[in-house]
């Protein structure tokens, strides 16, 4: 749908990216096809996340339970935000340039043609009895 996968992997750049996205999106939703209500939700998702975050990564507060609170904060933010992103990559009247200011993926509208194969399979009968077939097959 959407191609490669926008949202890091890596926390700290996750960290990055919903920090961004939740700024751009706070600044101007209607920019993003979006709406004032759609901004306060991921914004508030980004509070959550990032509070987690910070108590995950600071070695004095760091904890399994925060490590599990971080977790579980992502994965929240993670499911509210997307269809939020992908409403914006599918939304043709965003620029591809405000796409990628926003960090996720703009859709090639022109397909990349896949060229013929070049070989093609041999299929060889090694033998047959009643009701089995033993074949064999190789690039030519």
């Amino acid at each position: 749908m959407a191609g490669k996968n926008y949202i890091p992997t890596k926390d700290a750049d996750f960290e990055n990216w919903l920090n961004n996205f939740q700024t751009l999106l706070t600044a101007s939703p209607t920019t993003y096809g979006l709406t004032a209500p759609d901004a306060v939700i991921v914004a508030a998702q980004y509070a959550a996340w990032n509070t987690a975050y910070m108590l995950s990564t600071n070695p004095i507060t760091r904890t399994p339970v925060t490590v599990a609170d971080k977790t579980n904060a992502r994965n929240t933010a993670t499911a509210t935000v997307r269809p939020y992103a992908v409403s914006v990559i599918l939304n043709a009247g965003v620029t591809d340039a405000n796409k990628t200011a926003l960090g996720v993926t703009v859709p090639k509208l022109v397909p990349t043609p896949v060229p013929p194969p070049l070989t093609y399979p041999h299929l060889i009968l090694d033998g047959a009895t009643p009701l089995v077939m033993n074949m064999s097959y190789r690039d030519s």
